[in-house]
């Protein structure tokens, strides 16, 4: 697989503003994605005995789902005004 370094020519600091632009419910949701997709490539890559990097992504899997605990919390506090 080749990875990409940017997406269909989006510009990476693009990409990161637009989903800083989503609602938080739906940037929880993007980050959930995330996680997933990531913890897929840790299980490969274990698989694979790449065990440095699949610890790596394991970590960043953990971040990214506290990261997504972070944005509900904030989307409690922010849903009752989108109403």
């Amino acid at each position: 697989m080749i990875h990409l370094t940017e997406i269909d020519g989006f510009p990476l600091e693009a990409l990161a503003k637009d989903l800083g632009d989503l609602r938080y419910d739906a940037l929880a949701t993007f980050l959930q994605h995330f996680a997933d997709k990531i913890a897929l490539d840790a299980d490969k890559d274990a698989e694979r005995g790449r065990a440095k990097l699949a610890k790596h992504l394991a970590q960043t899997v953990s971040l990214l789902r506290e990261a997504k605990t972070e944005i509900e919390g904030a989307w409690k506090i922010c849903e009752p005004f989108t109403k």
